[in-house]
């Protein structure tokens, strides 16, 4: 017998997602192998009371949150999201950081976003490939680490 009522719905799987730069930044959607640095975290400070030493207490000082890091399969194309990211390594603070709004998107099995956090003025810190190593056969990695102002949770 079925639940008349109850929401077709189940937890959601870490392999689908989607990965969006904001629409004038001429990246187009990229697929990635794996995303992270989401994450959030309150900084805090211990004081201790006066008089009372046996009391610590922590303080909120501010927010923070990690760099974003992007890994995927090496691509030998000219793309502009590597594009993006070479001018920027590459310009050695001579030109102006050209920071882009990002979209990470967690879909569920019907192509549908089930949670999604926009990451404001990200710019890429660095670049870097897997190594080269003539005793395995795995896929060339490219791993992008981008810093971020901002993150907030979509929906």
């Amino acid at each position: 017998m079925e639940n008349e009522g109850t929401p077709d719905w189940s937890p959601p799987v870490a392999f689908y997602f989607l990965v969006s730069f904001q629409e004038d930044s001429n990246i187009p959607e990229t697929a990635f192998q794996e995303v992270s640095g989401l994450k959030m975290e309150m900084e805090a400070e211990a004081l201790r009371e006066g008089g009372e030493n046996q009391f610590i207490y922590q303080l909120p000082t501010g927010g923070k949150h990690g760099n974003l890091v992007l890994k995927r399969a090496f691509l030998p194309l000219d793309h502009a999201l590597e594009t993006w990211v070479v001018n920027t390594l590459e310009g050695s603070l001579k030109s102006r950081i050209v920071p882009y709004e990002v979209v990470i998107s967690l879909i569920d099995a019907k192509n549908w976003p089930v949670r999604a956090w926009s990451l404001s003025n990200v710019y890429p810190l660095k670049w870097e490939v897997s190594t080269f190593d003539s005793r395995k056969n795995e896929l060339v990695i490219e791993t992008m680490e981008l810093s971020y102002n901002e993150i907030n949770r979509i929906f």
